[in-house]
């Protein structure tokens, strides 16, 4: 920190900020998100599951074998797979490995569909959209357990690659304690500036 004003004189330092630090940050369920009153889905009521909408999620991995994302036909997420096309790994280790499982939790949230149909009460609330991924969590326990994530790649080059797959919408649940406009939020915005439909 005592670096900072040392730093600022030279022209060709455009940015100073501190490292963040971020962590998990969702908790919610389906009728919160489509209505915030208990066991009310007025999306799904309407018939709207997600039909042809594809969904960038952003997290500590997923568990693509969960009953929510699994395809009886392919065992990994491929471009054919009927819940998850792209797997990404953007500082992860391409699945939740971690006993948390955030990012499975937060991929159910938003598109989970129960293969089985046994537990569909369960689903998402988009269960007929499908999902593009990508890792920020590596498989060291400590990180596991304190949510810390991995994350080594700009944020441009994450939602670019969601838009190339087909998404339209993108889910980052974390972030960092501290409430502060950073250069990931400054990316985010100039991407969705240049690319007016995200």
């Amino acid at each position: 920190l005592k670096d900072v004003p040392v730093l600022t004189r030279y022209d060709f330092i455009e940015w100073v900020e501190n490292q963040p630090t971020y962590y998990l940050a969702n908790k919610e369920t389906t009728w919160v998100v489509q209505s915030n009153i208990d066991s009310y889905h007025p999306f799904w009521d309407r018939n709207l599951k997600g039909q042809g909408q594809m969904i960038g999620i952003l997290d500590s991995g997923l568990d693509y074998g969960s009953c929510f994302f699994a395809d009886d036909n392919l065992s990994a997420p491929y471009a054919g797979h009927r819940k998850v096309v792209a797997y990404r790994n953007y500082g992860g280790d391409m699945f939740d490995t971690c006993i948390i499982g955030h990012g499975t939790h937060v991929s159910g949230t938003a598109a989970g569909n129960d293969l089985s149909g046994t537990n569909s009460e369960y689903n998402g609330v988009a269960p007929e959209a499908k999902i593009t991924f990508g890792d920020i969590q590596d498989e060291s326990l400590v990180n596991c357990l304190t949510g810390v994530l991995s994350f080594n790649t700009d944020m441009t080059a994450v939602l670019r690659d969601a838009k190339d797959d087909g998404a339209r919408v993108h889910n980052n649940s974390w972030g960092d304690v501290r409430n502060v406009y950073d250069t990931i939020a400054a990316s985010v915005d100039q991407f969705c500036w240049n690319n007016k439909n995200f």
